[in-house]
């Protein structure tokens, strides 16, 4: 086995120093040896010999583990990261319940639950820990999924828990005070979002924001934008908010489609607008959406 948790070694484990806000596994790492650890992967000297793996970052180094310890299952699913501080969760719903409608089973990993396709599983965090995080693409995996739809959390990208994973498209939503007890301020906090834009094949920013803006900016590679007030590749006009649902018209390639959803809220239309977008670049038909 490989693990960065002391309460899962065992004879024969691969043991992961890695340094938390509270712990340090370097200070465990003859510990974790008598405990049974085969060796000990570390970033400086612990004077263990040849019972000791020297690396430059032992959390980088343990997310690339995990994807190998399950053959790679990024490799094997169509990924697609949805990140920023709200709508992550409404966003991949959307996205995921397109997919499914049709005809790709297709697994959600977010803050709420984990899916397969309709099949639920609890979970712990918005992106889960790195072995926690394979395990579970590897069951999509066996259970037949072409497409996982995610939210990918600061947490997860700072921390590596996404291990060696490439996104066939990630979608920024927006950015707002959030996690700064974590992040030193807001743009160390964007510089984490950030992150997922150097893995992906496309994105989609919504320049509405003012750091999706930015984003769509500075990012080099191929990517589309999505906005509510101003012209971009997917807009939304002629927006009507009611109680019980909304509609507005698409305005993508020139052309006009009318859009109807039963969610109210001005940010909803956005949301519903970046899964769309999402959609799109895949390959699905818009009648289908």
């Amino acid at each position: 086995s490989i693990t960065d948790d002391t309460r899962k070694v065992e004879k024969g484990s691969l043991f992961f120093c890695v340094k938390g806000e509270n712990f340090d596994g370097h200070t465990v790492a003859r510990d974790m040896l008598e405990k049974g650890a085969v060796a000990v992967v570390c970033e400086h000297d612990l004077g263990l010999r040849e019972r000791q793996i020297i690396t430059y970052n032992t959390r980088c180094l343990y997310g690339k583990a995990c994807s190998a310890w399950f053959g790679h299952p990024e490799r094997k699913l169509k990924m697609i990261g949805v990140t920023g501080t709200n709508g992550k969760t409404t966003t991949t719903n959307i996205i995921k319940h397109i997919l499914m409608q049709s005809g790709f089973k297709t697994g959600l990993i977010g803050t709420i639950q984990n899916e397969i396709g309709d099949e639920v599983f609890h979970t712990d965090n918005t992106t889960p820990f790195a072995y926690d995080f394979m395990a579970l693409l590897d069951k999509m995996v066996k259970e037949n999924c072409e497409y996982v739809v995610m939210e990918v959390s600061s947490f997860g990208l700072v921390q590596n828990r996404i291990g060696s994973s490439h996104f066939d498209v990630a979608l920024f939503t927006n950015l707002t005070q959030d996690h700064l007890d974590y992040h030193k301020n807001m743009e160390d906090y964007y510089q984490a979002k950030k992150l997922l834009f150097g893995m992906c094949d496309n994105a989609i920013c919504n320049i509405d924001d003012d750091y999706g803006k930015r984003l769509y900016n500075e990012i080099t590679c191929p990517k589309f934008s999505f906005s509510i007030e101003s012209k971009s590749d997917f807009r939304a006009e002629n927006i009507c908010v009611k109680a019980n649902g909304s509609t507005f018209d698409l305005l993508y390639n020139g052309k006009s489609y009318p859009i109807k959803t039963n969610m109210t809220g001005l940010f909803n239309i956005s949301n519903v607008l970046g899964a769309i977008a999402i959609c799109l670049t895949e390959g699905i038909a818009i009648d289908e959406i």
